[in-house]
């Protein structure tokens, strides 16, 4: 019965997917405000990939203009783009801010390409395969990319945009500044 219970168990986690565990924490509230910090006043035009709730307009300044994105409508003229089908906004933006969204991302690398195509700097949280690299955990959470830290640097570089800065947040998270020059 045991080994029963554990196959159904890895059947249902390989099943998961993005939608299903969609779930906003208010804790994440903080990171949102700590990545915010690497907005600056020159920064105008955000875009905020994978908005959910949009928590992040709340930290930004009335002069900015806040467009969200996000697989379905939140409200606010959310632009409904789902990222695993290749659709991806034709916004230009001095900023694009990914919190809590890569991870989701079945072709990371396509979305780093695209971001880099139409973005001045990127602010992005990412749980790194090289600090949660348990496979359960990862499934279960239906994260679906893996990328390490070096290879989210080096496909941000290979884009034209370099690294201005790295921190680790919370037990998980790592915040990175990309930016072009």
């Amino acid at each position: 019965m045991n080994l029963i219970k554990r196959l159904l168990v890895r059947n249902s986690i390989k099943n998961l997917n993005w939608k299903s565990v969609e779930r906003f924490s208010e804790n994440w509230k903080s990171r949102i405000g700590r990545m915010a910090s690497y907005i600056s006043s020159d920064d105008t035009i955000i875009v905020d990939l994978g908005c959910g709730p949009m928590w992040l307009k709340a930290e930004l300044g009335s002069g900015v203009q806040y467009i969200g994105v996000d697989y379905k409508d939140r409200g606010g003229r959310t632009v409904v783009c789902d990222f695993n089908l290749g659709q991806f906004p034709d916004i230009n933006a001095d900023v694009f801010f990914v919190s809590g969204c890569m991870e989701y991302v079945e072709n990371w690398r396509w979305f780093v390409e695209r971001i880099s195509s139409r973005g001045k700097k990127c602010v992005i949280s990412y749980c790194c395969f090289d600090i949660v690299s348990n496979e359960q955990l990862r499934a279960k959470n239906a994260w679906v990319s893996s990328a390490t830290t070096v290879e989210i640097i080096n496909e941000f570089a290979v884009n034209n945009m370099k690294l201005i800065n790295t921190e680790r947040f919370d037990v998980n998270n790592t915040i990175f500044v990309f930016s072009k020059d």
